[in-house]
């Protein structure tokens, strides 16, 4: 992750209201620990890029509920999305419900095609595109509409 521009989590993932910081967190693959919870993602910052300014600019986030965290007033606290924007990512893609396999593979599959062509610089744009395309062949919107970029673009 120290040297890439873009990050791609292709997994399972779980959110939760009660604790966001601690009981909202992606699966990973691995011996020691396979949870990378909200509050592990916010300490990346410090732990991997202390006195550097080189996150990954975009984290895409290819698994449920990744949106997801604790509603407040000012918005949503303790999530997936919202944690890396925290620790330095510019943009996220994350998702607002649970997700087929079949469509997000589709989908993020489209997403990759569109962001490679060197006309795109838009990561939102990029995502409409890969959804339009996806909404051929997956036409229920809960097969499509669940992801969203989180961020500023550039």
């Amino acid at each position: 992750m120290k040297q890439a521009d873009v990050v791609y989590f292709a997994t399972h993932a779980i959110a939760s209201e009660i604790n966001p910081m601690d009981n909202n967190f992606l699966v990973l693959s691995g011996d020691s620990d396979p949870f990378l919870t909200s509050r592990d993602i916010m300490k990346l910052r410090d732990t991997l890029y202390t006195g550097q300014n080189n996150f990954p600019q975009l984290v895409i986030l290819s698994a449920c509920q990744t949106g997801l965290g604790q509603s407040r007033e000012a918005g949503v606290t303790g999530g997936l999305a919202r944690s890396f924007l925290i620790a330095g990512a510019s943009q996220v893609i994350m998702s607002l419900w649970s997700v087929n396999d079949a469509s997000t593979s589709f989908l993020m599959n489209r997403f990759i095609f569109h962001l490679e062509q060197n006309n795109i610089n838009s990561p939102s744009e990029v995502l409409r595109l890969a959804e339009l395309d996806t909404r051929k062949k997956f036409p229920n919107p809960v097969d499509w509409a669940s992801f969203s970029m989180y961020g500023v673009n550039f």
